[in-house]
């Protein structure tokens, strides 16, 4: 696959204590078939060897202390590419992601692309979790644009660095009502699923605390992002019956996560009234 003059991509990744997780995406980012790469890390200074195995993959390497918004904004500031790809440390790509991303936006004159996310992880909770991914697959309200013109992502203004929850749909609904055009291609990305249910209550709970802060922003989009009812489940209802105790799982795994979410946002609320 011939692309002309082959842009420069800038890979940007947040961490904080990634050790476990961010060797595996650096590879598979140097395993891409598309080589015009840079990757640059925004440490938010881990007291593990995240840094050191980020820099033994040529990554640049910059300490920041802030959340994951404000992190990637700082990494697209140091961007010297056409494109920016913007990745967890717990993702794993495909080997032609990268390069079907920059073929089509080239070709199609496009400004971004979203790339579908499968599961990888052992236990239960992280097949049910890996089954909500699959019932999400054609979601546009479930799918961040995470692949953009550097130039777009600048002219949106980045990501809302006050935004934990809801940071990635914010900058989508931006992109969206400024007229610009993306694609989803058939590619795809591995994320490897926490199989431990208390981490999973316990990032419920960070999201639920911060929630408010993008409900005030755009009440509208939040109840069509986060009501527990989706369509999305009607379409992917055959993807679900084929899996009945995961799917019941799943049922189960939501409800949790809506009430731990609901304390988080209760406690939000007390914080503030009492401050």
């Amino acid at each position: 696959m011939t692309i002309l003059n082959n842009p420069l991509v800038s890979i940007i990744i947040p961490t904080y204590n990634s050790a476990r997780t961010v060797s595996t995406l650096l590879s598979s980012i140097r395993k891409q078939s598309y080589s015009s790469i840079e990757i640059i890390v925004v440490d938010n200074f881990s007291t593990d060897s995240t840094p050191e195995i980020a820099k033994t993959y040529g990554a640049k390497v910059i300490s920041h202390r802030s959340g994951r918004s404000e992190a990637r904004n700082v990494g697209a500031s140091h961007a010297k590419g056409r494109y920016l790809f913007f990745l967890d440390s717990d993702l794993e790509l495909t080997p032609f992601v990268v390069e079907r991303c920059v073929k089509v936006c080239e070709t199609k004159l496009l400004d971004g692309v979203i790339i579908p996310e499968k599961s990888k992880g052992k236990g239960f909770w992280a097949e049910c979790r890996g089954l909500e991914k699959l019932a999400y697959i054609n979601d546009k309200h479930k799918m961040s644009i995470l692949f953009m013109r550097k130039d777009v992502f600048d002219r949106l203004g980045g990501y809302d660095k006050d935004l934990v929850a809801g940071e990635d749909y914010d900058l989508n609904v931006r992109f969206y009502e400024a007229g610009c055009k993306c694609i989803m291609i058939k590619d795809f990305m591995y994320h490897h699923e926490v199989s431990s249910l208390n981490t999973i209550m316990r990032k419920s709970y960070m999201y639920g605390k911060t929630l408010p802060k993008y409900v005030r922003k755009r009440p509208v989009d939040c109840f069509k992002q986060f009501f527990p009812i989706r369509s999305s489940y009607v379409f992917s209802s055959k993807v679900l019956l084929r899996y009945p105790l995961h799917a019941v799982g799943l049922i189960f795994l939501k409800m949790l996560q809506y009430f731990v979410a609901f304390l988080g946002i209760l406690a939000s609320w007390f914080k503030k009234r009492n401050d």
